[in-house]
């Protein structure tokens, strides 16, 4: 498990917990901080943001990416 804390300069460590061999079996979970209310949606769209960034870096083969996007559908 990693957590960033809120910290968006430990978003660039990202890429050792999600990469090309880990992300068909992890799950990423945005947790907001309840404390700041009036920040969640800055903060939710900076950590995603991160996220997108960190996956496209990954340049994931189509097929795979069209699969896991399908499978997260699938488990909402």
């Amino acid at each position: 498990m990693w957590q960033f804390e809120g910290n968006e300069k430990y978003g660039d460590l990202l890429h050792f917990a999600l990469n090309k061999t880990t992300i068909e079996h992890s799950m990423v979970m945005i947790v907001l901080d309840f404390s700041k209310p009036w920040a969640f949606l800055d903060s939710l769209h900076q950590w995603m943001g991160i996220l997108e960034s960190s996956i496209e870096s990954l340049k994931l083969p189509r097929s795979l990416a069209d699969d896991l996007q399908e499978k997260s559908e699938l488990d909402t």
